[in-house]
């Protein structure tokens, strides 16, 4: 299992932190686990194609994302897809030659084209008015978007096995205590 670690990311882009990521380009490095990119929601652009991702879950958490290529992984389950629902700008993917396509490439067009409405090109061939509303009509019972990630909502979690992470959201800092003088405070 090959790791997308902090320092690959950082030196591959010359950024000082992850969320200063805008574009991401590894593909053909045999990565299988991409679960910094929980940490990169700024991200906008990822091309981790050729690699051995079979899961989709992380890509959630990149909530600028508009183009994500990931043809010829492992991702074996079209319902991985969901885990791309709520990302709102995702408007080009490329999945084809993973395992998900399956023997019928049109269904497995269709469902993903219902599944992300916001996609306008889905491996390389733009997306037609006619076609959106043919798969919306078609897969009209599948889940809705959801706004922030959780178990139910990610079937993937399920088939893979996969532990679910969760979005980890910032306290916001205690206010401070006012401070009194020790001179101000008066004795019985």
């Amino acid at each position: 299992m090959v790791l997308l670690s902090e320092e690959l990311v950082l030196s591959k882009t010359r950024a000082d932190d992850l969320a200063e990521v805008k574009n991401l380009n590894l593909w053909g490095s045999d990565l299988s686990d991409v679960s910094i990119l929980q940490r990169m929601p700024n991200v906008e652009v990822l091309s981790l194609s050729v690699n051995k991702i079979r899961s989709l879950q992380d890509f959630a958490y990149c909530s600028n994302l508009t183009e994500l290529y990931l043809r010829k992984n492992e991702i074996a389950d079209i319902r991985e897809v969901e885990h791309l629902q709520k990302l709102k700008h995702l408007s080009i993917l490329w999945l084809c030659d993973n395992p998900c396509v399956g023997a019928s490439a049109s269904e497995y067009r269709t469902r993903t084209i219902a599944m992300l409405p916001s996609i306008t090109k889905l491996d390389n061939v733009d997306v037609t008015d006619e076609e959106r509303a043919q798969a919306v009509a078609q897969f009209k019972d599948l889940p809705a978007p959801s706004s922030t990630p959780s178990p139910s909502n990610f079937a993937g979690a399920i088939t893979t096995g996969r532990p679910v992470a969760q979005p980890v959201t910032p306290k916001a800092p205690e206010p401070k205590a006012a401070h009194t003088p020790a001179s101000a405070i008066q004795g019985p």
